[in-house]
């Protein structure tokens, strides 16, 4: 229990003279608190392996354990199974839809696909498979097989609601593209996988890779459209900080609420200036990011002064997190305005040119 959960241990108290029931607490996190509270995905481990310690089974099966676990701890409770294989005489046998668990046990475990209820392919090393289930993509990878997609949209986004409204406006022909996420912009050789993979199976089939800038500079952002356009992908590398930021723009707000552009102007900029404390530490915490990612193996070329991109207070407004501002907005929308609408939404100020270029749709004279 403890390679899942920090520091995990189990209090048992119960006088047969006083008391009529056994109290259980277990330490999470270091903190104590009764085993009824903490939380489905503790009861379930401690449920798993109590079975092995009791009643030392020849064969465990297990029915989705990752269920109810964070992420991280699927990662670790690959790794206790791992040792209940190794250090018991206990078989497991795990059925999953666990693109974590899937990735932890990938070379070590012997899996078998099932599609459809019938063998699909079975082994330690299933081409592919990790990287299959780690997007989604069981589910549509006829489709793409198919030919029937034109576009594959990898995003570093798990929800895919922002972008899917800047598709709509771009326009794209909905039914003929699919979206998946890569986790996040140090996944990108997980997607670059992927654009092999398609290629491969699908070569009239285009993959997009999407990639926030995250405040990069104009160089860097080459950079990372050149290691994109590499690996035969077609690069969309946001004009702001993020998808969000599209949404955040005095345009689209002004259409969507009703209100003048100016207004939404000087809404925006009070937002900015009651917030500039965490809007600078977003700002250095991304560049600290990017210096790891871009510059690691850059020796001695040096990253542009984080202070001196930054520039200094009060802030423009391209110098904050999208996913941030668009939630200032929102919770200050109805003591602004009175009303509370949806911000992610459709607007005819989101003709982007620079995503309608990369799909090969003519641009719009006179729209940025």
């Amino acid at each position: 229990m403890r390679r899942l959960f920090d520091g995990f241990d189990i209090n048992i108290t119960f006088d047969g003279r006083k008391q009529t029931t056994i109290d259980v607490s277990a330490r999470i996190d270091y903190r104590w608190t009764p085993l009824e509270l903490a939380g489905t995905g503790v009861q379930q481990a401690l449920q798993i392996f109590s079975y092995v310690c009791l009643f030392k089974p020849s064969l465990l099966l297990l029915d989705e354990p990752d269920s109810h676990l964070h992420p991280d701890n699927q990662y670790l409770l690959a790794s206790a199974l791992q040792l209940v294989a190794s250090e018991t005489e206990t078989c497991v046998i795990a059925c999953t839809h666990s693109k974590h668990l899937v990735d932890a046990l990938y070379g070590e475990a012997h899996f078998i696909w099932l599609k459809k209820g019938h063998l699909e392919q079975q082994g330690s090393d299933i081409p592919r498979l990790s990287l299959l289930m780690d997007i989604g993509a069981l589910d549509s990878f006829d489709k793409i097989k198919e030919g029937i997609i034109d576009y594959v949209i990898l995003s570093e986004d798990k929800s895919f609601k922002p972008l899917n409204n800047l598709l709509r406006a771009a326009p794209l022909v909905p039914g003929r593209y699919l979206c998946y996420s890569y986790k996040t912009s140090s996944a990108l050789q997980g997607a670059y996988l992927l654009v092999n993979f398609i290629r491969e199976i699908a070569p009239n089939t285009q993959v997009v890779i999407h990639r926030d800038r995250d405040f990069m500079t104009d160089e860097e952002v080459g950079r990372v459209r050149d290691q994109i356009t590499a690996q035969g992908a077609i690069p969309f590398v946001t004009s702001g900080s993020d998808i969000e930021s599209y949404f955040c723009t005095p345009g689209h707000l002004s259409e969507r609420i009703g209100r003048p552009e100016a207004e939404i102007n000087v809404w925006i900029s009070d937002l900015i200036n009651q917030n500039q404390v965490e809007i600078q530490h977003a700002f250095t915490r991304k560049r600290d990011e990017l210096k790891y990612l871009l510059y690691k193996n850059q020796h001695p070329v040096e990253p542009p002064d984080t202070l001196a991109l930054l520039g200094q207070a009060p802030f423009a407004s391209d110098k904050v997190v999208g996913k941030f501002l668009l939630k200032k907005l929102r919770g200050s929308m109805q003591e602004r305005f009175g009303i509370n609408v949806e911000l992610i939404d459709h607007s005819a100020r989101l003709q982007i040119n620079d995503l309608r270029q990369v799909f090969g749709i003519p641009a719009i004279p006179g729209v940025a």
